[in-house]
């Protein structure tokens, strides 16, 4: 099976005009940038003190998915300020790979160093319960959609050093971090249940 390839194009004027309208708002560079899953947003309510509505930075669409508010937050963790996208974009609403990666495209010209990809997904391995954390280590793209290169390369795994601060992080806070691999899937149709035993094999 081959991929389809998608060049990631952007508006450079869209862009230029959204890294200055989140300047506005935000002083300095944030320290971390994370795209949040649906309905993990939330989470971060009451360390929030700005909002950014995505009509507001016109290089971002809008999320159509209940539990992705179209907002850029801006909030303190740990005393350090991160930037948070309250809603992501999906294959299955019609946006192109290049669309979906706009985000990143924002935070690089904003010169935040690291990104934190979240997601609300069900689990395949029977010992996981509902709530648990883990940790994508590798995936399996199933949407057969990329982004082009410049030049072949591997495909893309997740383990590095960022992977093994976080699990080391975990474990000095005491928190059950498992490890996993994310399967990528067009959704937002369940999969059947032969789907899933192929998956969990």
């Amino acid at each position: 099976m081959t991929n389809r390839i998608v060049p990631l194009t952007y508006d450079v004027a869209a862009l230029e005009e959204s890294v200055q309208r989140v300047r506005r708002d935000v002083s300095g560079v944030p320290t971390l940038g994370i795209i949040a899953g649906s309905g993990i947003a939330s989470t971060f309510d009451d360390c929030t003190h700005t909002r950014i509505p995505y009509r507001e930075l016109p290089l971002l669409p809008q999320s159509t998915v209940p539990g992705h508010r179209n907002e850029l937050l801006l909030a303190l963790l740990d005393s350090r300020a991160v930037l948070i996208f309250a809603g992501r974009f999906h294959l299955y609403e019609g946006y192109s790979p290049a669309d979906i990666a706009l985000p990143v495209v924002l935070m690089h010209a904003l010169g935040i160093p690291r990104v934190l990809l979240t997601n609300a997904a069900g689990g395949l391995n029977p010992m996981l319960q509902v709530g648990d954390l883990v940790l994508s280590r590798s995936l399996v793209n199933m949407t057969f959609c990329s982004l082009a290169h410049d030049q072949l390369q591997p495909a893309l795994e997740l383990d590095n050093h960022w992977q093994r601060e976080t699990l080391s992080a975990a474990a000095h806070e005491g928190l059950c971090l498992h490890k996993g691999t994310y399967v990528a899937v067009h959704g937002p149709s369940y999969e059947t249940r032969a789907e899933v035993r192929f998956y969990r094999m």
